[in-house]
């Protein structure tokens, strides 16, 4: 949500819009629970996406690995637009997922912290074990929820969603 953004980061949001066309094979499979949402419009609806989530964790940078190269080229894009932000800064990770991003840039830059938000309460557990196996758990707080509810007593330097 951009307005929740703009509230809890200093700087204005930079606005990158990008179209990417794979074929059907490259992408991962879709459960029949999805499908059944796709045909009845509800997927990905709010109360949809914790479970959907919760059910594909365990797999979920696997499911996406063939799609590597563009994640690695995202996560330079990002590295570049942040490359103004001081050296201690606060990031703010929407969508944190398995904490890919955060892994990126925590190896780059170690003395950032970081703020994971993401609906799936299994995805952040996830994250959370990715993070202490590579001893940068320390440097991150964890939000089950929405952007919405994350309490906004702290500015962040910049935000991610990817």
């Amino acid at each position: 949500d951009l307005a929740a953004l703009r509230r809890l980061t200093k700087v204005k949001p930079l606005a990158c819009q990008h179209t990417l066309i794979w074929r059907a094979s490259r992408l991962p499979k879709l459960s029949d629970t999805d499908v059944r949402q796709i045909k009845a419009g509800e997927f990905m609806q709010r109360e949809n996406v914790k479970a959907t989530f919760d059910n594909m964790a365990a797999s979920y940078d696997a499911q996406w690995a063939n799609l590597g190269a563009i994640n690695d080229s995202l996560h330079l894009l990002m590295g570049g637009v942040f490359s103004i932000l001081p050296t201690d800064a606060k990031i703010l990770c929407v969508g944190a997922g398995t904490g890919a991003e955060i892994i990126y840039l925590a190896q780059r830059l170690p003395k950032w912290h970081f703020t994971a938000v993401e609906p799936s309460t299994v995805m952040v557990d996830e994250c959370r074990r990715r993070l202490r196996a590579l001893d940068l758990e320390k440097r991150c707080s964890f939000h089950s929820g929405y952007l919405e509810t994350l309490p906004s007593s702290n500015l962040f330097d910049a935000a991610t969603s990817l």
